[in-house]
């Protein structure tokens, strides 16, 4: 025993630097700030995610990505060597009431709204067979000054003991109650039920924002698959966009490699998203040939382009059936 003691004490002594300095580097990669860092990201081809196409394209559609990474010291010290990470404060991503952990599950929100929305509109309107067979409502926000037990994250299936199918049973409910009732709602949090209990204040307000998510039943049935580790809504319009050109003969990616970013809502209306000077020099590493960016951004994607002197064409997306349209008439 004493012959080991020995041995082990004079192979720690021996590499005691080499313990050291990877002590130091797990100590660098594992503590975390109060920071995200964010730089340019890529692309992903949509349609290699789409199963069972009903046409396939000569061209692509791609979603750009900010690429995220949490705060650590390690993380810190490489975003101020390189020009290309920027470093911003979690409070500057998150809400008042809120920590990091909570600004992802809105993402991860985002995402299945995004899926459901593109999904929605995309078989619409290339006139396919589309059936809503069931709607999840998750709380996206919770008010900070509202007297609440919910949570981010939580699916409302009951209000007041009255089971829930749609965003409009839970308003009901809540709007037939007086200023400071407690109303209960039961919730599916961490895939368990629970009764959570709010109280109205002025307005009858529970002071909750609600997020929709619809399943179908489709004819054709395409499926879309994504990556866990992806969130939020920014995909939505290429996503849509994807879906309806796997859906109709006509072909509008024209052989382009097309790339873009912008949320879909269910009017067909495409919104802001924030990143997009790190989308704009994804694109541009990526050889892109168009770019789709949202009215909200494109002024500033302009901006990005005329001051990295880039050679990318932009289209600017106000609309699904706009961008569709232009992306017919394109030359």
């Amino acid at each position: 025993m004493k012959k080991i003691k020995k041995a082990l004490f004079e192979a720690i002594r021996e590499n005691l630097f080499v313990i050291m300095f990877f002590s130091i580097l797990l100590g660098l990669a594992v503590f975390e700030l109060d920071y995200s860092v964010y730089s340019p990201g890529g692309l992903i081809n949509v349609d290699n995610r789409i199963g069972n196409k009903q046409y396939t394209s000569s061209g692509s559609f791609n979603m750009t990505y900010v690429t995220y990474r949490k705060g650590s010291l390690l993380n810190l010290a490489i975003a101020k060597i390189l020009p290309t990470y920027d470093i911003i404060k979690n409070e500057d991503i998150t809400l008042s009431n809120e920590d990091i952990n909570d600004a992802m599950k809105r993402d991860n929100i985002q995402i299945l709204e995004a899926v459901s929305n593109a999904t929605l509109i995309s078989y619409n309107k290339a006139g396919k067979n589309i059936e809503v067979t069931d709607e999840h409502d998750y709380i996206y926000y919770v008010d900070p000054s509202a007297i609440s037990e919910l949570k981010v994250g939580d699916r409302v299936i009951a209000c007041d003991d009255k089971e829930t199918t749609n965003y409009y049973d839970v308003i009901s409910c809540v709007q037939n109650r007086n200023v400071g009732d407690t109303v209960k709602l039961r919730v599916i949090r961490n895939n368990k039920e629970l009764d959570t209990t709010s109280t109205l204040g002025d307005n009858k307000i529970v002071g909750i924002i609600l997020k929709r998510v619809f399943s179908f039943e489709l004819d054709p049935q395409m499926t879309y698959k994504y990556d866990k580790r992806e969130s939020g809504s920014s995909g939505g319009l290429m996503l849509a966009l994807a879906l309806y050109n796997s859906l109709v003969e006509e072909d509008i990616t024209k052989g382009m490699k097309i790339a873009g970013t912008g949320t879909i809502e269910l009017d067909g209306s495409v919104g802001e998203i924030s990143g997009i000077k790190y989308k704009i020099k994804g694109a541009v590493k990526n050889k892109v040939d168009l770019m789709i960016v949202p009215e909200a951004n494109y002024e500033e994607a302009e901006q990005v382009i005329k001051e990295n002197n880039f050679n990318l064409k932009l289209l600017k997306a106000e609309s699904f059936e706009q961008v569709i349209n232009d992306l017919k008439n394109y030359n």
